[in-house]
Protein backbone atom coordinates (compact mmCIF):
# COMPACT_ATOMS: atom_id res chain seq x y z
CA UNK A 1 0.00 0.00 0.00
CA UNK A 2 1.19 3.60 -1.06
CA UNK A 3 1.64 5.42 1.66
CA UNK A 4 0.08 9.31 1.59
CA UNK A 5 1.05 11.83 3.61
CA UNK A 6 -1.90 13.20 4.32
CA UNK A 7 -0.66 16.71 6.07
CA UNK A 8 1.43 17.28 3.12
CA UNK A 9 -1.42 17.02 0.89
CA UNK A 10 -3.38 19.10 2.73
CA UNK A 11 -0.81 22.02 3.32
CA UNK A 12 -0.31 22.11 -0.78
CA UNK A 13 -3.24 21.85 -1.73
CA UNK A 14 -4.51 24.62 0.94
CA UNK A 15 -1.40 26.97 -0.33
CA UNK A 16 -2.99 26.36 -3.92
CA UNK A 17 -6.62 27.14 -2.21
CA UNK A 18 -5.47 30.13 -0.55
CA UNK A 19 -3.51 32.08 -4.10
CA UNK A 20 -6.61 31.20 -5.80
CA UNK A 21 -8.96 33.05 -3.52
CA UNK A 22 -6.13 35.94 -3.19
CA UNK A 23 -6.11 36.08 -6.97
CA UNK A 24 -9.84 35.56 -6.93
CA UNK A 25 -10.56 38.20 -4.31
CA UNK A 26 -8.15 40.56 -5.78
CA UNK A 27 -9.07 40.08 -9.71
CA UNK A 28 -12.67 40.67 -8.59
CA UNK A 29 -12.18 43.89 -6.33
CA UNK A 30 -9.72 45.56 -8.64
CA UNK A 31 -11.90 46.06 -11.48
CA UNK A 32 -15.07 45.03 -13.19
CA UNK A 33 -14.91 42.32 -15.99
CA UNK A 34 -14.84 43.15 -19.39
CA UNK A 35 -13.36 41.48 -21.69
CA UNK A 36 -12.93 37.77 -22.24
CA UNK A 37 -9.64 38.06 -21.14
CA UNK A 38 -11.33 38.89 -17.49
CA UNK A 39 -13.24 35.96 -17.77
CA UNK A 40 -11.00 33.25 -18.64
CA UNK A 41 -8.11 34.53 -15.89
CA UNK A 42 -11.15 34.34 -13.41
CA UNK A 43 -12.50 31.01 -14.48
CA UNK A 44 -8.60 29.53 -14.10
CA UNK A 45 -8.46 30.88 -10.81
CA UNK A 46 -11.95 29.43 -9.97
CA UNK A 47 -11.19 25.88 -11.24
CA UNK A 48 -7.85 25.74 -9.21
CA UNK A 49 -9.30 26.43 -5.84
CA UNK A 50 -12.00 23.73 -6.96
CA UNK A 51 -9.69 21.81 -7.75
CA UNK A 52 -6.94 22.34 -4.72
CA UNK A 53 -10.01 21.27 -2.81
CA UNK A 54 -11.23 18.41 -4.57
CA UNK A 55 -7.94 16.98 -4.63
CA UNK A 56 -7.46 16.93 -1.20
CA UNK A 57 -11.02 15.60 -0.29
CA UNK A 58 -10.18 12.64 -2.75
CA UNK A 59 -6.78 12.10 -0.60
CA UNK A 60 -8.60 12.17 2.80
CA UNK A 61 -11.41 10.19 1.85
CA UNK A 62 -9.50 7.52 0.58
CA UNK A 63 -9.97 4.08 1.94
CA UNK A 64 -12.37 5.47 4.57
CA UNK A 65 -15.69 4.08 4.88
CA UNK A 66 -18.99 5.73 5.41
CA UNK A 67 -22.61 5.41 4.40
CA UNK A 68 -22.70 7.26 0.83
CA UNK A 69 -19.08 7.49 0.82
CA UNK A 70 -18.40 4.62 -2.38
CA UNK A 71 -20.31 7.48 -4.77
CA UNK A 72 -19.15 10.67 -3.42
CA UNK A 73 -15.67 8.95 -3.43
CA UNK A 74 -16.25 8.26 -7.28
CA UNK A 75 -17.87 11.66 -8.07
CA UNK A 76 -15.02 13.60 -6.45
CA UNK A 77 -12.45 12.11 -8.80
CA UNK A 78 -14.08 12.57 -11.94
CA UNK A 79 -15.03 15.76 -11.12
CA UNK A 80 -11.37 16.06 -10.73
CA UNK A 81 -10.84 14.51 -13.82
CA UNK A 82 -13.07 16.43 -15.74
CA UNK A 83 -12.03 19.88 -14.76
CA UNK A 84 -8.68 19.29 -15.31
CA UNK A 85 -8.92 19.10 -18.99
CA UNK A 86 -11.69 21.98 -19.08
CA UNK A 87 -9.19 24.43 -16.97
CA UNK A 88 -6.22 23.22 -20.13
CA UNK A 89 -8.74 24.13 -22.79
CA UNK A 90 -9.68 27.60 -21.05
CA UNK A 91 -5.43 28.44 -21.09
CA UNK A 92 -5.54 27.85 -24.82
CA UNK A 93 -9.14 30.13 -25.22
CA UNK A 94 -7.09 33.10 -22.74
CA UNK A 95 -3.81 32.59 -25.05
CA UNK A 96 -5.65 33.05 -28.24
CA UNK A 97 -7.31 36.37 -27.13
CA UNK A 98 -4.26 37.88 -25.64
CA UNK A 99 -2.84 37.50 -28.95
CA UNK A 100 -5.95 38.05 -31.65
CA UNK A 101 -8.28 40.17 -28.97
CA UNK A 102 -10.80 38.50 -30.87
CA UNK A 103 -13.97 36.74 -29.54
CA UNK A 104 -15.38 35.88 -32.94
CA UNK A 105 -12.31 34.21 -33.47
CA UNK A 106 -12.43 32.24 -30.51
CA UNK A 107 -15.88 31.12 -31.26
CA UNK A 108 -14.95 29.89 -34.57
CA UNK A 109 -12.65 27.59 -33.16
CA UNK A 110 -14.12 26.00 -30.49
CA UNK A 111 -15.70 23.75 -31.95
CA UNK A 112 -12.64 22.15 -33.10
CA UNK A 113 -10.72 22.94 -29.85
CA UNK A 114 -13.08 21.28 -27.71
CA UNK A 115 -13.33 18.19 -29.19
CA UNK A 116 -10.72 16.25 -26.76
CA UNK A 117 -12.20 18.59 -23.60
CA UNK A 118 -15.50 16.16 -24.87
CA UNK A 119 -13.67 13.16 -25.04
CA UNK A 120 -11.99 13.65 -21.43
CA UNK A 121 -15.61 14.23 -20.71
CA UNK A 122 -17.23 11.45 -21.40
CA UNK A 123 -14.79 8.80 -20.82
CA UNK A 124 -14.47 10.78 -17.37
CA UNK A 125 -18.41 10.19 -16.79
CA UNK A 126 -18.20 6.56 -17.31
CA UNK A 127 -15.85 5.87 -14.66
CA UNK A 128 -19.35 6.75 -12.60
CA UNK A 129 -20.31 2.77 -14.24
CA UNK A 130 -17.29 1.30 -14.96
CA UNK A 131 -13.89 1.75 -14.72
CA UNK A 132 -12.22 4.05 -17.28
CA UNK A 133 -9.43 6.61 -16.02
CA UNK A 134 -10.04 4.67 -12.21
CA UNK A 135 -11.29 2.34 -10.47
CA UNK A 136 -13.08 2.31 -6.64
CA UNK A 137 -12.14 -0.81 -4.88
CA UNK A 138 -14.97 -2.14 -2.30
CA UNK A 139 -12.81 -0.92 0.49
CA UNK A 140 -13.15 2.93 -1.30
CA UNK A 141 -9.59 2.78 -1.99
CA UNK A 142 -9.06 4.82 -5.53
CA UNK A 143 -6.77 3.25 -7.86
CA UNK A 144 -5.77 4.07 -12.06
CA UNK A 145 -6.44 1.99 -14.71
CA UNK A 146 -4.06 1.31 -17.28
CA UNK A 147 -5.47 3.96 -19.84
CA UNK A 148 -5.21 6.75 -16.88
CA UNK A 149 -2.32 8.41 -19.28
CA UNK A 150 -4.91 9.93 -21.87
CA UNK A 151 -6.86 12.35 -19.41
CA UNK A 152 -2.82 13.35 -19.03
CA UNK A 153 -2.48 13.42 -22.56
CA UNK A 154 -5.50 15.80 -23.48
CA UNK A 155 -4.37 17.95 -20.31
CA UNK A 156 -0.96 18.31 -22.30
CA UNK A 157 -1.98 18.89 -25.52
CA UNK A 158 -3.65 22.29 -24.36
CA UNK A 159 -0.75 23.07 -22.16
CA UNK A 160 1.64 22.94 -25.52
CA UNK A 161 -0.44 24.01 -27.69
CA UNK A 162 -1.24 27.06 -25.92
CA UNK A 163 2.29 27.67 -25.77
CA UNK A 164 3.20 27.18 -29.50
CA UNK A 165 0.48 30.01 -29.82
CA UNK A 166 2.44 32.24 -27.96
CA UNK A 167 5.76 31.64 -29.15
CA UNK A 168 4.89 31.55 -32.48
CA UNK A 169 2.23 34.37 -32.73
CA UNK A 170 3.95 36.73 -30.54
CA UNK A 171 6.24 37.77 -32.92
CA UNK A 172 4.87 37.18 -36.37
CA UNK A 173 2.14 39.66 -34.59
CA UNK A 174 4.31 42.23 -33.34
CA UNK A 175 2.25 42.30 -29.91
CA UNK A 176 3.68 43.70 -26.48
CA UNK A 177 2.58 40.96 -24.03
CA UNK A 178 3.84 40.46 -20.53
CA UNK A 179 2.70 36.38 -20.63
CA UNK A 180 5.13 34.42 -19.48
CA UNK A 181 4.60 31.08 -20.77
CA UNK A 182 6.95 28.95 -19.63
CA UNK A 183 6.43 30.72 -15.83
CA UNK A 184 3.38 29.30 -16.18
CA UNK A 185 3.26 26.38 -17.74
CA UNK A 186 7.08 24.71 -16.54
CA UNK A 187 5.87 24.30 -12.58
CA UNK A 188 2.27 22.78 -14.13
CA UNK A 189 4.60 20.38 -16.59
CA UNK A 190 6.94 18.95 -13.40
CA UNK A 191 3.85 18.98 -10.89
CA UNK A 192 1.93 16.90 -13.14
CA UNK A 193 4.79 14.25 -14.89
CA UNK A 194 6.05 13.92 -10.95
CA UNK A 195 2.31 13.74 -9.77
CA UNK A 196 1.52 10.78 -12.39
CA UNK A 197 4.60 8.74 -11.88
CA UNK A 198 4.63 9.14 -8.18
CA UNK A 199 0.91 8.93 -6.54
CA UNK A 200 0.74 10.46 -3.45
CA UNK A 201 2.46 12.83 -4.50
CA UNK A 202 0.45 16.35 -5.15
CA UNK A 203 1.48 18.89 -6.68
CA UNK A 204 -0.51 20.23 -9.63
CA UNK A 205 -2.82 23.06 -8.32
CA UNK A 206 -0.02 24.78 -5.98
CA UNK A 207 1.77 24.78 -9.30
CA UNK A 208 -0.76 25.80 -11.14
CA UNK A 209 -1.38 28.75 -8.41
CA UNK A 210 1.83 29.86 -8.47
CA UNK A 211 1.45 29.94 -12.40
CA UNK A 212 -1.51 31.80 -12.12
CA UNK A 213 0.06 34.31 -9.34
CA UNK A 214 2.98 35.18 -11.34
CA UNK A 215 0.46 35.55 -14.59
CA UNK A 216 -1.75 38.08 -12.32
CA UNK A 217 1.73 40.14 -11.32
CA UNK A 218 2.99 40.23 -14.98
CA UNK A 219 -0.44 41.47 -16.31
CA UNK A 220 -0.36 44.03 -13.86
CA UNK A 221 3.09 45.44 -15.62
CA UNK A 222 0.81 45.21 -18.64
CA UNK A 223 -1.68 47.28 -17.13
CA UNK A 224 1.21 49.87 -16.07
CA UNK A 225 3.42 49.81 -19.31
CA UNK A 226 0.65 49.26 -22.16
CA UNK A 227 -1.12 51.79 -23.60
CA UNK A 228 -4.63 50.63 -23.48
CA UNK A 229 -5.16 52.30 -27.09
CA UNK A 230 -2.40 51.24 -28.99
CA UNK A 231 -0.80 48.41 -27.49
CA UNK A 232 2.90 49.86 -27.69
CA UNK A 233 4.50 50.87 -24.37
CA UNK A 234 3.26 53.69 -22.78
CA UNK A 235 5.66 57.16 -21.62
CA UNK A 236 6.03 55.66 -18.37
CA UNK A 237 7.98 52.34 -20.25
CA UNK A 238 9.61 54.83 -22.28
CA UNK A 239 11.30 56.80 -19.78
CA UNK A 240 11.86 53.98 -17.21
CA UNK A 241 13.75 52.18 -20.22
CA UNK A 242 15.60 55.04 -21.36
CA UNK A 243 16.87 56.08 -17.75
CA UNK A 244 18.23 52.55 -17.51
CA UNK A 245 19.78 52.45 -20.86
CA UNK A 246 21.36 56.18 -19.90
CA UNK A 247 22.44 54.27 -16.35
CA UNK A 248 24.50 51.54 -18.74
CA UNK A 249 25.89 53.99 -20.98
CA UNK A 250 24.02 52.13 -23.79
CA UNK A 251 24.29 53.50 -27.43
CA UNK A 252 20.68 54.79 -28.71
CA UNK A 253 19.11 56.42 -31.20
CA UNK A 254 15.72 58.10 -31.55
CA UNK A 255 12.98 58.53 -33.67
CA UNK A 256 9.75 60.93 -32.96
CA UNK A 257 6.89 61.24 -34.92
CA UNK A 258 3.99 63.44 -34.47
CA UNK A 259 0.97 62.29 -36.70
CA UNK A 260 -0.06 65.36 -38.85
CA UNK A 261 -3.40 66.93 -39.02
CA UNK A 262 -4.58 64.93 -35.84
CA UNK A 263 -6.81 67.62 -34.68
CA UNK A 264 -8.81 67.54 -38.61
CA UNK A 265 -9.51 64.04 -37.73
CA UNK A 266 -10.81 64.48 -34.53
CA UNK A 267 -12.99 67.86 -35.59
CA UNK A 268 -13.87 66.63 -39.21
CA UNK A 269 -14.71 62.76 -38.54
CA UNK A 270 -15.48 62.38 -34.55
CA UNK A 271 -13.23 61.00 -31.60
CA UNK A 272 -13.71 57.54 -32.40
CA UNK A 273 -12.03 57.89 -35.78
CA UNK A 274 -9.15 59.77 -34.30
CA UNK A 275 -8.76 56.71 -32.14
CA UNK A 276 -8.94 54.99 -35.15
CA UNK A 277 -6.30 56.41 -36.57
CA UNK A 278 -4.33 56.39 -33.49
CA UNK A 279 -4.32 52.73 -33.75
CA UNK A 280 -3.43 52.31 -37.07
CA UNK A 281 -0.95 54.92 -36.96
CA UNK A 282 0.91 52.48 -34.03
CA UNK A 283 0.09 49.91 -35.78
CA UNK A 284 2.18 50.96 -39.14
CA UNK A 285 5.07 51.61 -36.39
CA UNK A 286 5.03 48.75 -35.00
CA UNK A 287 5.70 46.98 -38.54
CA UNK A 288 7.97 49.67 -39.83
CA UNK A 289 10.20 49.13 -36.68
CA UNK A 290 13.42 46.17 -36.62
CA UNK A 291 14.24 44.06 -33.97
CA UNK A 292 16.49 46.18 -31.52
CA UNK A 293 13.28 48.72 -31.56
CA UNK A 294 11.26 49.55 -28.70
CA UNK A 295 7.99 51.74 -30.25
CA UNK A 296 6.43 53.80 -27.75
CA UNK A 297 3.16 55.92 -27.41
CA UNK A 298 5.13 59.28 -25.90
CA UNK A 299 1.75 61.47 -25.59
CA UNK A 300 -1.72 61.75 -27.31
CA UNK A 301 -0.59 61.74 -31.24
CA UNK A 302 2.89 61.69 -30.44
CA UNK A 303 4.95 58.50 -31.00
CA UNK A 304 8.47 57.35 -30.17
CA UNK A 305 10.35 54.62 -31.80
CA UNK A 306 14.33 53.60 -29.85
CA UNK A 307 17.01 51.76 -31.55
CA UNK A 308 19.47 49.75 -28.90
CA UNK A 309 22.49 49.61 -30.33
CA UNK A 310 21.47 50.89 -33.55
CA UNK A 311 23.73 49.79 -36.78
CA UNK A 312 24.90 52.74 -39.15
CA UNK A 313 21.41 54.60 -40.83
CA UNK A 314 19.40 52.69 -39.27
CA UNK A 315 17.11 55.48 -38.43
CA UNK A 316 17.12 56.87 -41.50
CA UNK A 317 16.43 53.18 -43.24
CA UNK A 318 13.55 53.12 -40.88
CA UNK A 319 12.24 56.52 -41.56
CA UNK A 320 11.93 55.30 -45.12
CA UNK A 321 10.01 52.48 -44.33
CA UNK A 322 7.60 53.66 -42.36
CA UNK A 323 7.21 56.39 -45.27
CA UNK A 324 6.71 53.69 -47.55
CA UNK A 325 4.28 52.22 -45.77
CA UNK A 326 2.33 54.82 -45.02
CA UNK A 327 1.89 55.98 -48.49
CA UNK A 328 0.68 52.24 -49.31
CA UNK A 329 -1.84 52.41 -46.59
CA UNK A 330 -3.06 55.19 -47.92
CA UNK A 331 -3.48 53.71 -51.05
CA UNK A 332 -5.64 51.22 -49.90
CA UNK A 333 -7.62 52.99 -47.12
CA UNK A 334 -11.11 53.85 -48.15
CA UNK A 335 -10.62 56.39 -45.71
CA UNK A 336 -11.70 60.05 -46.52
CA UNK A 337 -8.25 61.48 -44.60
CA UNK A 338 -4.64 60.24 -45.43
CA UNK A 339 -2.15 59.52 -42.49
CA UNK A 340 1.26 61.16 -42.37
CA UNK A 341 4.16 61.81 -39.74
CA UNK A 342 6.19 64.24 -38.81
CA UNK A 343 9.81 62.86 -38.09
CA UNK A 344 12.72 63.43 -35.69
CA UNK A 345 15.52 61.73 -35.41
CA UNK A 346 18.66 61.89 -32.57
CA UNK A 347 21.38 59.81 -33.50
CA UNK A 348 23.95 61.63 -31.41
CA UNK A 349 25.90 60.30 -28.44
CA UNK A 350 24.03 62.63 -25.77
CA UNK A 351 24.63 62.94 -22.24
CA UNK A 352 20.86 63.01 -20.92
CA UNK A 353 16.96 61.50 -21.85
CA UNK A 354 16.30 65.30 -22.01
CA UNK A 355 18.85 66.08 -24.33
CA UNK A 356 17.99 62.90 -26.00
CA UNK A 357 14.16 64.24 -26.25
CA UNK A 358 15.32 67.89 -26.99
CA UNK A 359 17.08 66.91 -30.36
CA UNK A 360 14.25 64.45 -31.51
CA UNK A 361 11.60 67.20 -30.78
CA UNK A 362 13.34 70.00 -32.42
CA UNK A 363 13.97 67.77 -35.27
CA UNK A 364 10.26 66.41 -35.50
CA UNK A 365 8.93 70.23 -35.32
CA UNK A 366 11.51 71.62 -38.32
CA UNK A 367 9.34 68.70 -40.36
CA UNK A 368 5.72 69.46 -38.87
CA UNK A 369 6.36 73.64 -39.43
CA UNK A 370 7.23 72.29 -43.32
CA UNK A 371 4.45 70.17 -43.83
CA UNK A 372 2.02 73.37 -42.56
CA UNK A 373 3.75 75.53 -44.90
CA UNK A 374 3.05 73.04 -47.18
CA UNK A 375 -0.20 72.59 -46.47
CA UNK A 376 -1.54 76.23 -46.09
CA UNK A 377 -0.54 77.18 -49.32
CA UNK A 378 -2.11 74.43 -51.04
CA UNK A 379 -5.47 75.39 -49.12
CA UNK A 380 -5.13 79.05 -50.26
Amino acid sequence: MININIPAIVVSNGLAAALSCILIFSKHKRIRMIHFDDYAFYALCLITLIQAITEALCYILNGKMYHGGHIIFLCLNVLNYSLSAIMALIWVLYVDYKLFEDFTRIKRRLPFLGIPVCINLILAFCNLFTPVFFFVTEQNTFARTSIAFLAFIFTYFYMTYGMVMVLYYEKRLDKYIFMPVMMFLAPLYLGTILQYVLYGITLIWVCAAFGLTSLYINLQNEESYLDSLTGLYNRNYLFSFLQCEFNKKHHLSGIMLDLNAFKKINDNYGHLEGDFALKTAGNLLLHSAEKNCLVARYAGDEFVIIMRYPTPNQAERIKQTIQLNVENYNKKSNKPYHLSFSIGICDLSVKSVDEFFKIMDENMYQEKRAYYHIHDHKTK
